[in-house]
């Protein structure tokens, strides 16, 4: 089973929606945890265990310093849409992640 994070400002909504996302991506291969980073720092070595991270909306303003751990680390990263970051939508951003695994 590969390992994803959702990141976002607190881990609440973010939890809600990485058990949204669980539905669709477990048949895949992939578990999703999420974690709290938005006001204070993190530790880029956590990153190190995760084939994909997804950051919520609410911390767009740390993806590039997030994407470019990421980039570094040959993790694959996604900045995940506003109109998407609802546990009832997760089959549609399944979708866009899926897209970004394939590339």
């Amino acid at each position: 089973m590969k390992k994803a994070l959702l990141c976002c400002s607190g881990g609440f909504s973010s939890t809600a929606v990485a058990q949204a996302l669980d539905n669709f991506s477990i048949k895949e291969g992939y578990k999703w945890s999420a974690m709290g980073i938005a006001a204070g720092g993190f530790n880029p070595d956590e990153f190190d265990s995760y084939a994909v991270i997804l950051v919520s909306p609410q911390i767009r303003f740390r993806y590039p310093e997030i994407k470019k751990i990421c980039d570094e680390k040959q993790i694959v990263s996604l900045q995940i849409p506003p109109n998407l970051y609802y546990p009832n939508k997760a089959k549609e951003l399944w979708d866009e992640v899926i897209k970004v695994l394939n590339q």
